[in-house]
């Protein structure tokens, strides 16, 4: 006995009903205006209207002159759709007016093809056609919450450019991207037999600034389909793979989109972004640009930063002392560092503020200028230097002189305090100035603590004192 394929299911429409309850059955209405905006209109219309308690009238109508292309799309569930194969047009499993209909208590849909009737004792095809357009109507079941949320959400959407929306017999207001790009991202295509499988194409994105008390979100050309939180909403002008029940992306579509938009709006970012999720997640992918690390970094640390740097402690403390900010090494996860050491965004504090025995070291494998090559005021100022320090910090030292490819002009340690002329110049030591004694309290400092121990700043202040009470003649003919 032969049995029709169609036979062979039966959909519950309660159930049906319960499906759409996850997402909100305000989400029905939003099924139909997409699907209208997907037919070759210029004018779609939505009028809602509260008929008792729990009930509503739902119309929804178009101007599309060809009108449905299948009447038996308003009631087959998974029917083969056109809409499979475009990755351009809204929705994909022929959802639309099923769910509305799970909710309505009677229901009408008539097009150019003819007309189709609902009541509580099944369907009827009338012979009544619509001269051009589609249209929806039925009695839905529909709190006034339900409403007001079909309200707000209406407020949401993005209608199409050159389609007038009205809901209610208000236009809906256009809105206009601030900024537009073209992107590669994973949508959902049909093969030739249905099969619906995942691919990547190029599409447009546009990034529109949310209105007051908006939750940004991701849309799908002109729907939204899921709230983020982040900075702004995005329109994706292709089918966004979302789950089943059409209310999520997967964390790895989120995280791309995320980094594509940080790419390209990371000019246009605050101090507050940078410290919130999408920012942080768009920071830990590797595909995120330099520009847009070093942008987060500028705005949240600023320009004078370093990252804290166990190799040399000293340079940490001397680096706050000069108005640094020291990134800690938690302050990111270690792909996000991975990606600002690939940007080069932030440097460790030893490279930017070295400390004393950091300089020192810094010259191992390149000898100093030997004594027969100093000047003659290289040479007074040596020996005004060891003079100076066993009048200072009580011991003889030792005086060389370097020519090194360093950020630094004079460095304290072991007992000798080095110079870098490529820094300093010879002609800094013609003469007995109140610079080379600056220079030479600061570096002889050192031989009590480093630059943020108070030990440091008391022995400044003993040598001062000290250095004053030296007799002025042993200065002169150092």
């Amino acid at each position: 006995m032969s049995q029709k394929p169609n036979a062979w299911f039966e959909v519950d429409k309660a159930g049906l009903a319960a499906l759409l309850e996850r997402r909100g059955r305000a989400h029905a209405v939003i099924e139909l205006l997409s699907n209208a905006w997907d037919q070759q209109v210029s004018v779609v219309e939505v009028t809602l209207r509260q008929q008792g308690r729990g009930l509503a009238t739902l119309v929804v109508e178009d101007d599309d002159p060809n009108g449905f292309a299948d009447l038996a799309h308003a009631y087959t569930l998974f029917a083969d759709t056109a809409k499979r194969g475009d990755a351009t047009v809204r929705g994909r499993f022929n959802l639309g007016e099923k769910l509305v209909l799970s909710l309505c208590d009677a229901a009408m849909v008539s097009s150019t093809k003819g007309c189709i009737e609902f009541t509580l004792d099944g369907r009827a095809h009338l012979r009544k056609r619509r001269e051009k357009g589609s249209q929806f109507s039925g009695l839905i079941r529909l709190s006034k919450s339900d409403i007001e949320e079909v309200d707000a959400l209406m407020k949401r959407v993005i209608p199409p450019p050159g389609v007038v929306t009205r809901y209610n017999g208000t236009i809906l207001s256009p809105r206009h991207p601030i900024h537009e790009f073209e992107a590669t991202l994973d949508t959902e295509l049909a093969d030739e037999e249905g099969r619906v499988r995942r691919t990547a194409r190029k599409t447009i994105v546009s990034v529109y600034e949310p209105l007051s008390g908006e939750e940004a979100t991701i849309y799908e050309l002109g729907i939204p389909v899921v709230e983020t939180g982040d900075r702004w909403h995005v329109d994706i002008a292709q089918k966004v793979p979302l789950n089943a029940e059409r209310d999520n992306v997967t964390p790895a579509f989120l995280r791309k989109l995320r980094t594509l938009v940080l790419n390209e709006m990371h000019d246009r970012i605050s101090a507050e972004d940078t410290t919130s999720a999408w920012v942080r997640d768009a920071m830990a992918d590797p595909n995120v640009s330099d520009e847009a690390v070093t942008q987060a970094l500028d705005l949240r640390y600023g320009t004078r930063r370093v990252v804290y740097d166990p190799s040399d402690l000293e340079a940490n403390k001397l680096a706050v002392s000069e108005g640094y900010t020291l990134l800690p090494p938690r302050a990111y996860s270690k792909a996000e560092w991975d990606n600002i050491r690939r940007a080069e965004a932030v440097r460790p504090a030893g490279q930017v503020t070295p400390s004393n025995s950091s300089l020192m070291a810094s010259s191992d494998g390149k000898p100093p200028i030997p004594e027969d090559q100093w000047t003659v005021g290289m040479q007074r100022s040596a020996n005004y230097v060891r003079e100076l320090a066993r009048e200072l910090i009580g011991c003889d030292i030792t005086v060389t002189y370097h020519s090194l490819d360093a950020g630094w002009q004079a460095a304290y340690g072991n007992r000798e305090l080095m110079f870098n002329i490529k820094r300093l110049g010879r002609a800094f030591f013609d003469g007995i100035t109140e610079r080379l004694d600056e220079l030479i309290l600061h570096e002889l400092g050192h031989h009590y603590g480093g630059h943020l121990d108070s030990s440091y700043h008391d022995a400044l202040c003993r040598m001062g004192a000290r250095l004053r009470r030296i007799p002025l003649p042993t200065r002169a003919t150092a």
